[in-house]
């Protein structure tokens, strides 16, 4: 027969490999996606990003500036606003997207442009 002190030694190690271990996700890292300005569209001109990701678009039309705004007319405002200032080539705007949510967004310039960020949780 085993000793009490041994026999409890040995019931706390069964019972300790006997209870999963909890595993703890590390934080998720946040991304930064580019988007570019061209041939009058975003492209990407659908994307699907997670909430704290930062998107920057950067125009690289030649010749002509565009901007990036979620202010459209005739429809009600955004959860979430942005607007970027008119930006020239090789010019850039970022935003970082706290909040789940689709956001619509288009150039206030050329008002066909458009673009959809899905952003989850």
């Amino acid at each position: 027969m085993l000793p009490t002190r041994r026999l409890a030694v040995l019931l706390l190690a069964l019972l300790a490999a006997s209870v999963p271990i909890l595993a703890v996700a590390p934080p998720a890292v946040a991304v930064e996606q580019a988007m570019a300005i061209k041939d009058f569209a975003y492209a990407p001109a659908n994307i699907q990003i997670n909430a704290g990701d930062t998107v920057t678009w950067t125009n690289l039309e030649a010749v002509i500036p565009h901007d990036v705004s979620t202010s459209i007319p005739d429809q009600p405002p955004p959860v979430l606003p942005f607007e970027s200032p008119l930006l020239q080539t090789g010019e850039s705007f970022t935003f970082t997207f706290s909040t789940p949510g689709v956001y619509q967004y288009f150039c206030s310039l050329h008002p066909t442009m458009l673009g959809y960020i899905t952003v989850v949780g």
